[in-house]
C-alpha cells in the first residue's frame, strides 16, 4: 500500500527500501533478545552453576554463547530474506559487505546481550536496555526513511556518508 505513496529513490519502490532495513533490523534484534534473556535467565533461575561446573573457560562460554546468537540472528534473516524473495526482487550489489555487516552486527548485539543480561538483576531492568536504548537506536538507524530525509543537520553530514547508498 505505501509503495504507491512513498518514494525514496527514483525508479527505487518503498518495499525495495524498507525489506533490507527490516531483514537486518530483525538480526540484531534476535541476537540481542537471545543473549538477553538467555543470560539473565540462567543467572535469575540459578542454572549457572550447573553451566560453571564444566571445564571451560570464560572465553569459551563467551563464544558459545555468542555464536549461538549469530547463528539465531542469521537464520531469522535468511528466512525473512528467502520469503521476501517471493514479493520483491532484492538484487544484491556487495553480498560480502552485507554478510560482513550481519556478522559483526550481529556479533556486536550480542555482546550487548550477555552484557545486559549479566548486569540486569530483573527482568524489568532487562526490558528497559531493550526499550530505553535498543528500541530508539533501531528507529533512528534508518529503517524507515531515507538518508536524504534527514533534517538540516543531519544534512551537513550526508556527503560524508553518501557513499553508502550508492
Amino acid at each position: 500500500m505505501l509503495e504507491r505513496h512513498v518514494q525514496v529513490y527514483d525508479g527505487v519502490p518503498y518495499t525495495a527500501f524498507l525489506i533490507p532495513g527490516l531483514i537486518m533490523m530483525s538480526v540484531l534484534q534476535k541476537c540481542l533478545c537471545k543473549q538477553l534473556v538467555q543470560s539473565n535467565s540462567i543467572k535469575v533461575m540459578g542454572n549457572i552453576v550447573f553451566i560453571l561446573l564444566t571445564p571451560l573457560t570464560h572465553l569459551q562460554f563467551f563464544l558459545a554463547f555468542l555464536i549461538a546468537a549469530i547463528v539465531r540472528g542469521l537464520v531469522v534473516g535468511l528466512c525473512i530474506y528467502l520469503v521476501a524473495m517471493w514479493f520483491i526482487d532484492l538484487s544484491m550489489a556487495n553480498p560480502w559487505l552485507i554478510i560482513a555487516f550481519a556478522l559483526l552486527g550481529s556479533a556486536l548485539l550480542g555482546t550487548f546481550g550477555i552484557i545486559a543480561g549479566i548486569w540486569a538483576d530483573r527482568f524489568d531492568q532487562m526490558a528497559a536496555f531493550q526499550n530505553f536504548i535498543i528500541m530508539p537506536l533501531s528507529f533512528l538507524s534508518g529503517v524507515f526513511y531515507s538518508i536524504h530525509s534527514l533534517p538540516p543537520f543531519g544534512k551537513k553530514y550526508r556527503s560524508s556518508i553518501h557513499f553508502l547508498h550508492d
